[in-house]
């Protein structure tokens, strides 16, 4: 974590070399933000079981 803020440019890095946008929380907001997205997928588990 604190690599991402220290080190200027790693964001960058890890941005190019995975292709997704590196963004930074604090854990209670990390964790609710995993949370949501959870949440969002959920609406999606009857197809992705169905699909494998």
């Amino acid at each position: 974590m604190r690599d991402i803020t220290e080190i200027p440019g790693y964001a960058d890095d890890l941005e190019e070399g995975f292709r997704q946008p590196v963004a930074f929380l604090p854990h209670k907001d990390g964790l609710e933000r995993l949370d949501a997205i959870r949440e969002n997928y959920m609406q999606y588990s009857q197809q992705l079981q169905a699909a494998r």
